[in-house]
């Protein structure tokens, strides 16, 4: 539900709060818990911005900024086993670009 409301939204997973029966749901525990607890959206559902999230502290772009990072998940595509290739392909496409390699697509 949260990764639904978050696309909706255009939002990250945790640049929101979900708010049910005026408690906020725990992002670590299953949201479709909470949606079958309630048969539903219950009637008092507030999102609201985490006033505590900081683009920058998301993991995908502290793993982007870092050359190294890129080089690790790169070389573990290039020796996996086909059954890891499309998860480490699935990681890749959710990090955002990396500047080095924008800079080598420039090259080009």
């Amino acid at each position: 539900m949260r990764e639904k409301i978050a696309k909706e939204l255009r939002l990250e997973i945790n640049e929101f709060i979900l708010q049910m029966k005026n408690a906020p749901v725990d992002p670590d525990i299953d949201d479709e818990k909470y949606f079958k607890d309630y048969n539903g959206l219950p009637t008092k559902c507030i999102i609201k911005r985490n006033p505590n999230y900081d683009p920058l502290l998301h993991p995908k772009f502290l793993l982007a900024k870092n050359q190294e990072n890129f080089n690790v998940i790169f070389a573990m595509l290039q020796a996996s086993s086909p059954d890891l290739c499309e998860p480490v392909w699935a990681l890749i496409s959710k990090l955002p670009v990396n500047q080095s390699v924008i800079e080598s697509l420039k090259s080009l």
